[in-house]
């Protein structure tokens, strides 16, 4: 997976090839925002020296774009290059990737996956929700940590039961993943029990990830990519009975390992752990862990059955939702 430096100008930016310069200005404005001295992003996760060396690529990649003639060159330079690796297979002095698809695809800046908008308005949504917005950059700073101790990317987003708010949560934290941090984030659906998925869509594919695992359609079908973000979303679309034997099957483990291969993160919207035998069988593919309490609601026996359910697979933290607090509506535990 390419960190910052290793992408090309419009992914720095995070722009389509076919960007107007009127988009190219504000994608600039978006990450300058994102990485600047007063960001609440940054956080204990960038030196001083990294964010300077972000700041700086991000200055580069907009004084090219903005002007048409360097814009002209570069992208003549990437033509080149997109052909030569055509030919000739990976390029190493453009980052050495696996394989001549995701060279081609990614030094082209296209993105193969449909792209979609929001439907459902989100708390963290330009800061639509100021203090929750705040609590779950806390959380992603989290599990940045968690991530780099113990080598951990894909994360099962889960509660004890039914309706305490782990689909909100799993949107809410991929979205600031994928927008503020600008980190290349998959959010899988796999409560194939109860898919919540598509009202969060302005769009949604004709084929989820049941049809993928039963070999009826490809991933390529299935991945959307949320507008302006690094954000993307594969949906479940439709409920199914074998739910069990999908999860735990040879095909969901493949699909898996090859998110691990592409994304940054991988956020899975679980099924509850206590209702549904789904989630052990689920364990078995994620590194960690997310449990999500709402407050005032869950009772205390049910929230210990969870986290004793879970005691075999490495718990991340326990997010407290709805908890009035000085914080107002979040709180995270761990």
């Amino acid at each position: 997976m390419k960190d910052l430096k290793e992408k090309n100008y419009y992914e720095v930016l995070n722009v389509p090839r076919s960007a107007t310069a009127e988009e190219i200005a504000e994608a600039y404005s978006r990450a300058k925002s994102a990485f600047c001295e007063d960001s609440p992003a940054l956080y204990s996760l960038y030196s001083e020296e990294e964010r300077k060396d972000t700041m700086d690529l991000i200055d580069e990649a907009y004084e090219t774009l903005k002007d048409p003639e360097k814009k002209g060159r570069y992208d003549a330079l990437l033509d080149t290059a997109a052909s030569a690796a055509a030919d000739e297979g990976p390029l190493t002095a453009l980052g050495g990737f696996d394989d001549d698809a995701d060279l081609v695809r990614e030094s082209l800046g296209v993105d193969a996956y449909r792209e979609v908008t929001l439907k459902a308005r989100l708390a963290v949504a330009d800061d639509a929700d100021p203090v929750a917005a705040e609590q779950y950059r806390v959380l992603y700073t989290k599990l940045e940590q968690v991530g780099l101790k113990k080598s951990c990317k894909v994360f099962a987003v889960t509660s004890a039961l039914k309706g305490e708010g782990k689909t909100t949560t799993a949107f809410n934290l991929s979205y600031i993943m994928g927008r503020e941090f600008r980190k290349k984030t998959l959010l899988v659906e796999c409560d194939f029990k109860h898919p919540a998925f598509a009202p969060y869509l302005d769009a949604v594919p004709a084929f989820g990830l049941p049809d993928v695992l039963s070999g009826e359609a490809e991933l390529g079908e299935t991945i959307l990519r949320v507008a302006h973000t690094d954000l993307y979303v594969l949906p479940a679309l439709r409920s199914v009975k074998n739910s069990i034997s999908l999860l735990g099957s040879r095909e969901m483990a493949l699909a898996v390992n090859s998110f691990r291969r592409e994304f940054d993160y991988i956020i899975v919207d679980a099924p509850p752990v206590l209702s549904l035998a789904d989630m052990n069988v689920l364990s078995k593919v994620v590194d960690a862990m997310i449990l999500v309490v709402r407050a005032g609601k869950t009772p205390r026996d049910m929230v210990n059955k969870a986290i004793a359910s879970l005691q075999e697979s490495d718990i991340a933290g326990i997010v407290l939702n709805g908890a009035e607090t000085t914080l107002k509506k979040y709180g995270y535990y761990y």
